[in-house]
């Protein structure tokens, strides 16, 4: 059984979704908490899903990595807390 699967990259990354491309020969998008307001991520989310049989979201480095030490804006679990739905 193959599975039609998209990607998406937490953050912003453009070499990782490049090697995304590669795998399932999609587009992957980027899901970056820090730049995107909520509303965005949650249109760009659905906009992709309904399109495939899974989706898989690549986190940043480490969990609460974010843009600072002290800070956990714009890291994967920031972005999980967003709590992205399926529609």
């Amino acid at each position: 059984m193959r599975l039609d699967v998209c990607g998406f990259k937490s953050g912003p990354d453009y070499i990782d979704p490049s090697l995304h491309k590669i795998v399932t020969g999609k587009p992957s998008i980027n899901l970056d908490t820090w730049m995107m307001p909520k509303d965005y991520l949650e249109r760009s989310f659905q906009s992709r899903v309904s399109e495939a049989d899974i989706s898989v979201i690549e986190g940043v480095m480490g969990i609460h990595d974010g843009r600072q030490p002290d800070s956990h804006q714009g890291s994967t679990a920031e972005l999980s807390a967003c709590r992205l739905s399926f529609k």
